[in-house]
């Protein structure tokens, strides 16, 4: 994950790049809401950073739902989709499958 300024958009300037082990099969989409940016890792579920100082990003919390689903064998549970509505989260997977997590603690998703 990385924060730009693009105030110049000819000189964009990076001000800070967070890592963690759950990029390892990468993120395919990433939501902001309030001073918490919610990643969905693909295989690796939901990644929760804080975006609070954009030169200083931050691990937050992690969850990572069951990904077992009635009637689904053998597909990938990649989470590729996002919706936030207020204290809710909807992950979306590949397998078809959504899962509600509350972030109403983004530090403990759940």
């Amino acid at each position: 994950l990385a924060v730009l300024n693009v105030a110049d958009p000819a000189d964009p300037q990076v001000l800070d790049q967070y890592t963690h082990t759950a990029f390892s099969s990468g993120s395919a989409v990433v939501k902001v809401q309030g001073t918490y940016a919610y990643l969905g890792c693909m295989k690796d579920g939901l990644l929760v950073v804080d975006v609070s100082d954009p030169q200083a990003l931050g691990y937050h919390g992690e969850y990572l739902p069951d990904t077992t689903w009635p009637g689904i064998a053998n597909y990938p549970p990649n989470a590729r989709g996002m919706a936030l509505h207020d204290t809710l989260l909807y992950l979306a997977f590949d397998a078809g499958a959504v899962r509600v997590i509350s972030i109403a603690d983004p530090a403990a998703p759940v």
